[in-house]
């Protein structure tokens, strides 16, 4: 048995060296994106399982969060409805002069969504400092990146955000489910990560509301929101969640059993993971998934 697995780790590290895994991933999501209508749930198991092609992530995206649609005959219409509202939307916070052409592109998208969810607030300035505008604008940022175009950004952000408070996630939930993870893969771990604590939680509330943007360098962020968006629209909830949060906190392991007090472990959890710790956390990940 030990040689059996042994050989198979062998063949998956010769095939990610070689790229011959890259190569069959992108095979077999051209196959199911070349399908009229296009199976979205296909589509969630794919993102869950192989490495997107960046050339992919968008068009990916756009196709599970129902922007576009699965069915390539009603596209057309529906891009012109999309088109429509979001000139609306934008008109209208520019007679407000809420925004011009010197507008940063994360604060046309917040805004726009905002007044499209009957959020926006009269004092938008003070609104736009406040702690979960400003969580929001880490996640919208991310689209920005992702979408070519400020239209796309737009939609990507609003889908997004309205499917993540449709599930209704509690961050409290979030962390317990993390911490029996922990108890489960790296109990002495979870030991350092409370001790001090008064209620015994992990102070990782934070990740789970900005969905780990600003916590991971962005091209490992890219990589597990793929999974995250495949998982929550295909109705695993959670579970990529809490398995990003454990695999984090045990990447982190070394600086946080050597801090000496709680102060320096909510130092540590509250700032950006370093860049060499992305790619085991991606390796990890994957195999955990």
């Amino acid at each position: 048995m030990a040689g059996s697995e042994s050989a198979g780790n062998f063949r998956s590290s010769y095939y990610d060296k070689a790229g011959i895994r890259n190569v069959n991933e992108t095979k077999a999501l051209d196959q199911a994106l070349s399908r009229n209508p296009v199976d979205i749930g296909k589509l969630c198991c794919l993102l869950q399982r192989i490495t997107v092609p960046a050339s992919h992530r968008e068009r990916l995206w756009k196709l599970v969060l129902g922007i576009t649609p699965a069915d390539s005959r009603i596209a057309k219409s529906i891009e012109e409805d999309r088109r429509g509202q979001f000139e609306m939307l934008k008109s209208t916070l520019e007679v407000m002069r809420l925004i011009d052409a010197k507008s940063s592109p994360v604060e046309t998208v917040t805004l726009m969504i905002l007044l499209e969810r009957g959020e926006l607030q009269m004092n938008h300035k003070s609104q736009l400092d406040s702690a979960i505008v400003r969580d929001l604008q880490q996640v919208f940022g991310v689209m920005c990146h992702v979408a070519s175009k400020l239209q796309d950004a737009y939609w990507l952000a609003r889908n997004f955000h309205n499917h993540m408070v449709e599930l209704r996630f509690d961050t409290n939930d979030l962390i317990s489910q993390t911490r029996s993870l922990l108890e489960k893969d790296d109990p002495t771990l979870l030991e350092c990560l409370v001790r001090g604590s008064q209620d015994g939680t992990i102070s990782i509330q934070h990740w789970f509301n900005l969905y780990f943007a600003s916590v991971l360098p962005e091209s490992a962020l890219l990589k597990v929101w793929d999974k995250i968006l495949g998982g929550c629209v295909g109705k695993l909830g959670c579970k990529h969640l809490t398995t990003t949060a454990k695999i984090i906190l045990i990447q982190l392991r070394p600086a946080i059993v050597e801090a000496k007090s709680n102060e320096q472990i909510t130092q540590i959890l509250h700032q950006p993971l370093p860049e060499e710790l992305a790619t085991p956390l991606l390796n990890t990940l994957k195999g955990a998934n």
